[in-house]
């Protein structure tokens, strides 16, 4: 699961990581909250978008999908197939239960500044038909170095997928799981 993130980069760092061409919305940092209002990228451009789906069907707010299971819901199927965005993040709160007390825990990437969340969005309206933008993060099964923490964490998308997992919007689902799974950060945890 992923529940909180944080954000402690420059805008200028975020254009320059993923050579950005345009940008959309204004850029908030701190400690990211659900239905937070934070910069996604989407191809060559940062928009911001809502944490979380927002469907009518649903009781609760869809913060996270588990990246084993899309390809069998139709929802995320569709969206894994042709509106996948990264959520830059400088590391993300995970919490530890011991003695019956939550530890929090900043996990982050000691070679990388900003981590590249895995992320599905999609495009609705409010009541006055204006356009929301609402993104929801992938998680997978977490790694070994920090699953005494917590058994789940985000997918995190390595440098070298990304203009594949942003661009090609003809990934089949053998490629999209490869690149779920193709992680090799060096991830580390600090008690806050």
């Amino acid at each position: 699961m992923c529940g909180r993130f944080l954000i402690d980069y420059e805008f200028r760092d975020l254009i320059e990581r993923y050579n950005l061409a345009k940008y959309q919305g204004s850029m908030v940092q701190g400690e990211i909250f659900p239905s937070q209002k934070v910069m996604t990228v989407v191809q060559k451009y940062a928009i911001a978008m809502d944490w979380g789906f927002d469907f009518k069907w649903s009781k609760k707010r869809i913060i996270n999908a588990r990246s084993e299971s899309i390809f069998g819901k139709k929802i995320f199927k569709n969206l894994a197939m042709s509106k996948r965005c990264i959520i830059p993040a400088s590391a993300y709160f995970e919490w530890q239960n011991i003695n019956d007390q939550k530890i929090k825990h900043k996990i982050f990437d000691v070679s990388e500044s900003i981590l590249s969340l895995a992320g599905l969005y999609h495009i609705t309206s409010d009541n006055e038909n204006n356009k929301l933008y609402q993104f929801t993060i992938l998680t997978k099964e977490a790694d070994e170095c920090i699953r005494n923490i917590h058994h789940r964490m985000p997918v995190i998308i390595e440098k070298e997928n990304t203009e594949e997992w942003l661009f090609s919007e003809k990934l089949d689902q053998l490629r999209l799981k490869e690149i779920i799974n193709n992680q090799k950060l060096s991830i580390e945890a600090k008690i806050q």
